[in-house]
């Protein structure tokens, strides 16, 4: 099976120093197509969706990119990994600064049908949702994505959100027969739980909010495994995550249980020679991924496995 209890060969659940990086480079915005396009100055759409200029980022997202940096590359932060529990990763993100780490509840998605926008403040603190309930029976998913507008990550018809639907519907109902009750579910969604109107220090923390997530869910449109920001989601994915396979859906896809996807195997691929809507954010993607990857003997990108994957579109 590939459920709850299904972690990296690491803690099974009972059912089923490095020196810190200069703090001189800072986050790049990770808003717009695929989060990644930079405007030249604050421009806001008529959906609340905002892109920063680098020239705005403030000088606390520039401390917290160097404390994130330096967590990532901490054994012991890594060591917290091998849990489905999270609640201790997340409380020592928090402890860093900065933004809490936020999250969406599924209920929210159900009701509205379409993704949540950051304004509307319907992502939730996630220690609040967690400890509220039995941590035993949340999963928390990162949503991994390129936008497919420039300025909204969803088409006018939500194709996005119904896909993402579809799969909260299947995988309540795999862990539900495997076993024996219904998980709560919380995603992590980009265009939610980072502020759009001031990015900088959530996006300074992107990274733990990948490493904080247990599972993956990803949605693959035209040229996803090409863009950098993606390929770090994959990385990151692979260090840090419980899981140790990713669920991939896309447009049109429609829950199929009991049928559970084709098994694919995914090859790492470098972020930092991935495509970029902004140039300068590659030596950023550099620093990050080296620290990811600083307790790992040799990186070796096309060689190495991705979190195996599992396609729901193809049975």
């Amino acid at each position: 099976g590939r459920g709850r209890g299904r972690g990296k060969g690491k803690v099974v659940h009972p059912e089923g120093s490095t020196a810190p990086p200069s703090p001189t480079w800072t986050a790049p915005p990770k808003t717009g197509p695929d989060r990644e396009a930079l405007a030249a100055a604050a421009v806001s759409s008529p959906g609340g969706i905002h892109t920063v200029s680098t020239h705005t980022v403030s000088s606390s997202a520039e401390l917290l990119t160097a404390r994130v940096t330096q967590l990532l590359s901490d054994p012991a932060f890594r060591d917290c990994s091998h849990s489905f529990n999270r609640l201790k990763m997340i409380r020592i993100a928090n402890g860093i600064g900065g933004p809490p780490l936020r999250l969406v509840p599924l209920s929210t998605i159900v009701e509205d049908q379409r993704l949540p926008l950051s304004a509307e403040g319907k992502a939730i603190n996630a220690l609040e949702l967690i400890t509220s309930r039995d941590v035993s029976s949340c999963e928390i998913f990162f949503f991994s994505h390129r936008w497919l507008r420039p300025d909204h990550p969803d088409t006018h018809d939500n194709v996005k959100a119904k896909a993402l639907l579809e799969f909260a519907k299947f995988r309540q109902q795999w862990v539900e027969k495997n076993h024996g009750f219904t998980p709560k579910l919380f995603f992590w969604i980009d265009v939610a739980c980072v502020d759009q109107s001031a990015p900088g220090e959530d996006l300074a923390k992107l990274p733990l909010a990948i490493a904080c997530c247990e599972r993956l869910v990803t949605y693959v449109a035209d040229g996803y495994g090409d863009r950098a920001w993606c390929r770090v989601e994959q990385t990151l994915s692979a260090r840090f995550m419980f899981a140790d396979h990713q669920l991939v859906i896309g447009e049109g896809y429609r829950n199929g249980f009991p049928a559970t996807g084709q098994g694919k195997s995914w090859k790492l691929r470098d972020p930092a020679t991935g495509s970029l809507s902004h140039e300068p954010d590659r030596e950023h993607i550099r620093r990050l991924t080296s620290a990811a990857n600083a307790n790992v003997k040799a990186v070796r990108y096309g060689v190495e496995p991705a979190l195996k994957v599992y396609d729901l579109r193809h049975d």
